[in-house]
């Protein structure tokens, strides 16, 4: 062997004497992953609303939603670790993180369940307004003819409704439904503020029209 070349075998071995082993110390120290490294795909099961959109754009399939089930699972065989998926992902609760699953013998899904969410609470009842006397000012709806008059202001007019609708109504805001006027037994119209009761049982409203119309539907009904 030539002289110079046994003088560099020797420099090379007394160099590696003396330096750290160019191999990891693996799997008593940990890896350290370069960064941007394509490790394996991670979820936040609590943030997924299960809409399927990771599992249509992976090119594998290998990933499977059951929105039924609220289960979200991946085989990790046949990712490709892409990051397609996470980029899909409309609530980022997808994330491609470095390091790399436990070998296993056997190719099989790995399964997260999807807590369910919580039950609405229930509506409270409304509470049906009491019969009133007079005023709405106490907070209570009160009935002019057919006119019933809001603990709001608002008023509502009962003469487009069935009769039986009308009771309904009556019986739930608290309302007994007013006695008939006696001439309106009789078949004749009867004048209730500015509320005229016709005889066929339909109300007209006065107070929309003008002073002069007012007193003409008045004379042509016998009421003035």
């Amino acid at each position: 062997m030539p002289k110079t070349r046994i003088m560099a075998f020797t420099w090379s071995t007394l160099k590696n004497l003396f330096s750290k082993p160019a191999t990891k110390n693996y799997p008593a120290e940990p890896i350290k992953y370069p960064e941007r490294s394509r490790g394996h795909i991670e979820i936040d099961i609590e943030d997924c609303i299960s809409c399927s959109m990771c599992a249509r754009s992976c090119p594998t399939g290998a990933i499977t939603v059951d929105r039924k089930e609220l289960t979200w699972a991946i085989n990790r065989f046949d990712c490709l670790a892409c990051g397609y998926c996470v980029i899909k992902c409309p609530k980022k609760c997808l994330h491609l993180v470095p390091g790399y699953q436990t070998p296993e013998g056997e190719k099989k899904e790995v399964s997260f369940k999807r807590p369910a969410p919580a039950p609405k609470p229930a509506a409270a009842p409304s509470a049906a307004p009491k019969a009133a006397g007079s005023a709405s000012a106490a907070g209570k709806a009160t009935l002019n003819g057919d006119i019933v008059t809001m603990a709001n202001g608002k008023t509502m007019d009962l003469s487009k409704f069935p009769a039986e609708k009308k009771a309904e109504i009556l019986k739930k805001l608290g309302l007994d439904a007013a006695p008939a006027p006696k001439a309106e037994a009789e078949g004749k119209a009867t004048l209730e503020g500015d509320i005229v009761r016709l005889p066929n049982g339909k109300t007209m409203d006065l107070s929309k029209l003008p002073e002069a119309n007012r007193e003409k539907v008045l004379q042509k009904l016998g009421l003035k």
